[in-house]
């Protein structure tokens, strides 16, 4: 009787259970606020096609653009999420605002698998945390300390040339060779000292910890993601397995003491600029803050950087009429105006570095964002608030509405004079480092080292792309889940004939 009994209390579960998903399928489909949104109904009624495209597979970031070339600029991509496409969303969600209740914020759970304790940081969901940060950080990456960093960026620049000459008449991987100029970069502009990759050509630790930890933190986002595992995240986070990048935090946080402690030096670097900067304003910039922003530097700061440096030259290798058009420019040149100011102005130098990061953005997809209370307008459609929303960078920047012959690479669609072939394209819709009022701070830093870096390396040396290198983008292996998977870019390198 006792197991009569339990058996049909466990068949009455079931099929409570059971019923209870029939009823979210079907008021997902038919009465959810977002049903009008076009899009896959499997997307809509579950988030398991989307958990599993983007944190399992990583083909999240191409499968979006056909999604968006299918149903349109605007795509349900799961029971309360939403993407875009167009630069009217750039606008109706990042645009400047006066008005608080328009805000979108951060979707506070893609930051917390990074353990960065998210109040009073750059990361905040919050706007007033967040500007806070901002209005310590906005002079270490304005224009004038760009200048007065100079020296240092020639430096390093320089450093990369001699290292891609001690090894002249190998094979390189020059996306490696690009993270470490971009880690060396930031650790001399911002802490006052150099990591080493460079000078010993190998990759630092650091590097090899991130590389570990990327996959380990998209784990934890599935576990956010559902409400049946939402239980284990905090146990996870306290697995073994996630060791590697709560070293890298460790190793952040000693990067940024290390440089508290050698405050009182005369040399300049970000870190004493926002220290200085937070004291005139009588704000105050704690260690553990200190530790965030280094931790930032270390990883985002690098990390995007090198990519987009990367598939510029994939790109450049693979297009030989622009190879060669940027080559003249800059041969045209001698070697000492190759300076900042001077890369600044040079037409096709700068088409090419744009529409490199157009073909192969830094990131690929979104950083999502929550809409406001009350809800709000964008593209046309109205979305309830604390409905997830996103501008995937590589889909919005690779759809053929948006530029025409996409799949090309054509740096000539952002020359000044133009052409008429490229009149309708809607360049308001790539939008690489953000826009508004959390635009990214690091932008100005980050177009300073890609010239440099580009004008540098095609001026001293001709490349030639290496056939196991020729599809590197369409690769199997071309995944992107927080950050694009590593990928070596095989190359050889000649110091260029006088």
């Amino acid at each position: 009787m006792f197991y009569t009994t339990s058996g049909h209390a466990w068949t009455l579960a079931f099929a409570s259970f059971l019923l209870y998903r029939l009823y979210i399928v079907l008021y997902n489909l038919y009465l959810h606020p977002l049903r009008k949104v076009p899009g896959p109904w499997l997307w809509s009624i579950s988030w398991i096609p989307k958990v599993w495209r983007n944190n399992v597979v990583g083909t999240h970031w191409s499968h979006l653009k056909t999604l968006h070339e299918k149903y349109g600029p605007v795509v349900r991509v799961g029971p309360d999420e939403v993407s875009f496409t167009s630069a009217t969303a750039w606008d109706d969600m990042q645009g400047r605002r006066g008005s608080r209740s328009a805000e979108f914020e951060r979707d506070p759970k893609f930051f917390i698998v990074t353990q960065i304790d998210q109040r009073d940081s750059l990361l905040s969901p919050v706007k007033e945390e967040h500007s806070m940060i901002r209005r310590m950080l906005l002079p270490a990456f304005a224009d004038r300390a760009m200048v007065r960093q100079e020296a240092i960026l020639l430096d390093w620049a320089d450093r990369f040339l001699q290292s891609l000459h001690r090894r002249k008449g190998e094979s390189i991987d020059i996306a490696e060779t690009y993270h470490w100029t971009t880690f060396d970069m930031m650790g001399d502009l911002a802490f006052g000292e150099s990591f080493g990759c460079l000078e010993n050509d190998r990759t630092h630790y650091f590097l090899d910890l991130v590389t570990k930890a990327l996959p380990y933190l998209s784990v934890l986002h599935i576990l956010l993601r559902f409400d049946m595992t939402r239980l284990l995240y905090t146990t996870a986070t306290r697995l073994p397995w996630m060791q590697s990048w709560m070293d890298t935090l460790d190793f952040a946080a000693d990067v940024a003491e290390k440089r508290f402690q050698r405050r009182g030096e005369a040399r300049e670097d970000i870190m004493t600029i926002i220290w200085d900067n937070a004291q005139e304003r009588k704000e105050k910039l704690s260690r553990r803050q200190a530790a965030q922003l280094a931790n930032i530097l270390c990883t985002v700061g690098t990390e995007t950087t090198s990519t987009a440096l990367a598939g510029i030259t994939y790109w450049l290798l693979k297009t030989p009429h622009a190879y060669a058009a940027l080559v003249t420019e800059l041969r045209s040149l001698k070697e000492e105006e190759l300076n900042i100011r001077k890369l600044a102005v040079l037409p096709y130098l700068n088409a090419c570095v744009t529409e490199g990061m157009r073909k192969h953005t830094a990131v690929a997809g979104p950083t999502p964002r929550v809409s406001p209370k009350g809800g709000a307008l964008v593209d046309g459609y109205f979305i309830p608030e604390s409905t997830v929303v996103g501008i995937p960078q590589w889909a919005a920047a690779n759809v053929a509405s948006n530029f025409t012959k996409p799949e090309y690479f054509l740096p000539e669609r952002w020359l000044p004079q133009g052409r008429d072939e490229f009149a309708d394209d809607n360049k308001k819709a790539f939008n690489p480092f953000g826009k508004g009022t959390s635009d990214c701070l690091g932008k100005q830093l980050a177009m300073t080292e890609m010239r440099l870096v580009i004008a540098k390396l095609f001026y001293h040396f001709d490349l030639v792309l290496k056939p196991e290198s020729g599809q590197w983008l369409c690769h199997k292996d071309a995944r992107s889940r927080l950050f694009w998977n590593k990928q070596s870019l095989w190359v050889d390198v000649r110091p260029r004939a006088t």
